[in-house]
């Protein structure tokens, strides 16, 4: 008898398993989607209204979800505005990849840099970084937090930039400058589009940046080319 109950019990576990795996799976998925929504919607609130327009309790007075679901997912503002930092604006998907063939001319390599890390600075969204760090900036451990990760990001594009000018064997301070330049222009063009949206002509403005980076890049060529004399 208690073998036919164990059987019985065996038999009804694999009858029920396929099914709590797919209820399983569909909650972490809705899960999943209501987390990125809270996400998308403090993005919106800050691309409208600016950094102090964004509170939980605004974010649920404009959605379906409550506030006490965005706790759920979200303990606090600061975990909140930590998540939109990581996993969208500074977020391993949304950086830029400066997959270029080293092949290429030094003047379509400096161009293709450009051009890649502009896709970035001037996505739509980035300008929320200004709101939030200059919102956060009496924040010490939050700023902490952002700082540290968005160090991690610039050195891996400092890895990526000795990689892309390889055959100028850039040293870890070039690289670094190099990035810095760079990125510093295109945080300013995106910042003058979006406080003066008709005041700049954005292409001329990349053009520039590609010539002063030609600039430099064929200094090094030339110092490359006196060291092995």
């Amino acid at each position: 008898m208690l073998l036919i109950n164990k059987n019985i019990t065996a038999i009804m576990f694999l009858l029920i398993c396929p099914f709590l795996i797919t209820m399983l799976s569909r909650q972490e998925e809705k899960r999943k989607a209501t987390r990125e929504a809270i996400l998308l919607s403090a993005i919106q609130l800050m691309v409208d209204d600016g950094y102090s327009a964004c509170s939980i309790a605004s974010i649920a007075k404009n959605n379906p979800f409550s506030a006490g679901a965005i706790q759920y997912h979200f303990r606090s503002k600061d975990d909140l505005l930590f998540a939109v930092i990581t996993e969208h604006i500074f977020g391993a998907p949304n950086l830029p990849q400066l997959n270029i063939d080293l092949g290429l001319p030094l003047q379509v390599r400096c161009k293709q840099v450009v051009d890649v890390m502009w896709q970035y600075y001037g996505h739509q969204h980035y300008p929320i970084v200004w709101e939030i760090l200059l919102g956060v900036r009496h924040n010490a451990p939050l700023l902490k937090q952002i700082n540290s990760f968005y160090g991690n990001a610039e050195l891996d594009a400092e890895k990526q930039a000795m990689k892309v000018f390889s055959d100028l064997s850039l040293s870890p301070k070039d690289a670094k400058e190099l990035t810095q330049f760079v990125s510093s222009h295109l945080r300013g063009i995106s910042l003058i589009r979006r406080t003066s949206p008709t005041g700049s002509d954005v292409s001329t403005q990349l053009d520039y940046l590609v010539g002063i980076l030609l600039l430099k890049m064929q200094a090094y060529v030339k110092t490359n080319q006196a060291t092995k004399r």
